[in-house]
């Protein structure tokens, strides 16, 4: 799929991918890890997680889902009263994302529903740091308050938007029928993607539809 080869070819310190709710963000990303040897580690933030203690120990908590024991220094830091987040546990978690050396993917999905101003110049000074075998992907319905343009400028920065999301008619027939499981013919995977014009989310709600009797 023309995305996913995008997306595994490059090697940009960020990925953004930004459309709104429903058009097929995560859908992407779930395939992208499929598809992918790199390892990934995977965070779906919520608006409770704008605390930067509970923000970062959730990442903490998803790299150890590929990077056994990851973090206690970083742990250590973040229970310490008064910490300075930006300048001492952030900088210990990137010296120890430098000792594996093994390509890995963070995945920060809905990361809209953050707001703080703390997190993201944290997660600015984080971006900064990342070692090469570590790319950070952001998945949001608008662009995340970091330095896109800069990143642009430097090819460090792949986008994906809403334009890009819509399936053509062969990765419509690979999400109905390989990654949903269904057993639809030719026929009605035109009908449902022309319905849909190819929206992640629009196929799905169409296969879940009663048909009429």
């Amino acid at each position: 799929m023309r995305l996913l080869d995008r997306l595994q070819a490059s090697g940009a310190r960020l990925t953004v991918v930004g459309a709104g709710a429903g058009w097929g963000k995560t859908t992407l990303l779930v395939q992208w890890r499929a598809s992918d040897e790199k390892r990934f580690a995977w965070l779906s933030l919520e608006p409770a997680d704008n605390d930067p203690v509970r923000f970062w120990t959730y990442v903490i908590t998803a790299l150890r889902t590929v990077i056994p024991a990851f973090g206690e220094d970083g742990f250590g830091l973040l229970r310490t009263p008064g910490v300075n987040i930006e300048e001492t546990a952030v900088p210990a978690l990137l010296n120890e994302l430098e000792a594996p050396g093994v390509p890995l993917v963070l995945v920060l999905d809905d990361y809209h529903a953050i707001t703080s101003n703390a997190v993201h110049s944290q997660l600015g000074v984080f971006l900064e740091g990342l070692p090469a075998s570590v790319r950070l992907v952001i998945a949001s319905r608008s662009d995340p308050p970091l330095p896109l343009e800069r990143l642009r400028a430097c090819g460090e920065l792949v986008e994906v938007h809403a334009d890009e999301l819509r399936f053509d008619d062969v990765e419509s027939s690979t999400f109905l029928n390989d990654l949903l499981g269904l057993k639809l013919s030719a026929e009605d995977i035109e009908r449902l993607h022309t319905r849909t014009e190819g929206w992640a989310a629009g196929l799905y709600l169409a296969v879940l539809s009663p048909r009429p009797a």
